[in-house]
């Protein structure tokens, strides 16, 4: 499985289990950038409404962290393996 880390003000967004920790993963199989995006819209639609644009881009305010590296720019290419950890994180600008 791949876990998605998500901080606490995006797991609030999270529709199932909403008792749960917050620090608890979102499991997904191993798949295609489009296919975590199309199975995130099916299972947390509030949330994927906070970190997408039309149709799969991050958008701006938020990074995307994939084994502890940020990857930048087009995400299509991208294919989550098993044992992955990905993690959706706000951004930060200033001094």
């Amino acid at each position: 499985m791949v876990k998605v880390l998500l901080p606490s003000h995006l797991a609030k967004f999270l529709e199932d289990d909403s008792t749960l920790p917050l620090s608890k993963p979102v499991l997904v199989s191993p798949c295609s950038w489009e296919e975590f995006v199309r199975e995130l819209r099916a299972r947390h639609p509030r949330l994927a409404e906070k970190v997408f644009v039309n149709p799969s881009r991050i958008a701006s305010g938020f990074a995307l962290v994939v084994n502890d590296e940020i990857v930048q720019g087009n995400h299509d290419a991208l294919h989550f393996r098993s044992g992955d950890e990905m993690c959706i994180l706000a951004t930060f600008a200033g001094g």
